[in-house]
């Protein structure tokens, strides 16, 4: 019984990961989690009497409520996002921390010469906490609704930075399709830890020296670095694949490196620690 779950929550990432069903699919299989006591007392019931209609049973009941909540997902109504934003009320630097769940997560850049820190969209409403040291800011967006999968289908979080202030950048996200865009932002510092999740992540293009760390779970992972851009890649791997566009960044021991990484301006430090993930970095 133990295998046959396993094998439907692969075949579930699998789909979600080829874009065949939403992220916010989690949210709904939550909801029949009882579905786990049924399975385990008929299986008490029929013990040594007939594993074979153990099985069929199990076998039935994982295809019927993974049918039934793909059904139920694909008939719910578009959600209705709330719009939130933050002026920069004569910022110098901020620290912004993003925590989302399940479902679609966008990250990237105002226009240049916005008043905001921060503008965008999110269903359910973003929790919204700021406070002001000396001339930096700090600022956390929180879903409202649980992590993980514990939250409804048709999440989604939209979140644009500002790029006229230097930033520090922490995000954490579930089981999500996320797509990170940084390319006109000035991230110094960044921090991202990705569960079950589809990313893709584009690193400044002008920002000086950026530090990152990226640490997926089951993940399916692309990493762009943007031309003229130097990089080294320390990966921290455990099961998967891990591909580097080694004619930018040939490898030196046990990392990748720029041959100018040491002398050019715009830089990334990079670190990608990962579990069960496919990792692409061009």
């Amino acid at each position: 019984m133990l295998g046959l779950i396993l094998v439907a929550l692969g075949v579930i990432l699998l789909l979600q990961n080829a874009g065949v069903v939403d992220w916010g699919l989690w949210g709904i299989l939550w909801r029949f989690w009882p579905v786990v006591l049924l399975l385990i007392g008929v299986s008490i019931l029929l013990r040594g009497q007939s594993p074979w209609l153990v099985l069929g049973i199990t076998v039935v009941v994982l295809v019927g409520v993974i049918a039934a909540a793909v059904l139920i997902e694909r008939s719910r109504e578009p959600a209705v996002a709330a719009a939130f934003s933050q002026p920069l009320q004569g910022i110098t630097g901020a620290e912004v921390e993003i925590s989302f769940g399940a479902g679609d997560l966008v990250i990237g850049g105002l226009p240049a010469g916005s008043p905001n820190l921060v503008e965008g969209t999110g269903y359910p409403e973003v929790e919204q906490h700021f406070r002001l040291q000396d001339s930096k800011a700090v600022l956390s967006l929180r879903s409202s609704r649980g992590f993980w999968f514990f939250g409804d289908s048709g999440l989604r979080l939209e979140a644009n930075l500002s790029p006229q202030v230097p930033l520090e950048l922490t995000v954490k996200t579930g089981a999500s399709d996320a797509q990170v865009d940084l390319t006109n932002l000035q991230v110094s510092r960044l921090q991202m830890e990705v569960g079950a999740s589809h990313l893709s992540l584009t690193l400044p293009a002008k920002a000086g020296t950026t530090e990152a760390e990226v640490d997926v779970g089951a993940a399916q992972v692309s990493i762009s670095i943007p031309q003229g851009v130097a990089a080294r890649i320390t990966p921290q791997t455990a099961v998967g694949s891990f591909n580097v566009d080694t004619a930018r960044f040939p490898k030196s021991g046990n990392r990748y490196e720029s041959s100018d990484f040491a002398t050019t301006t715009d830089r990334v430090d990079l670190t990608v620690k990962g579990g069960v993930a496919s990792i692409n970095i061009k």
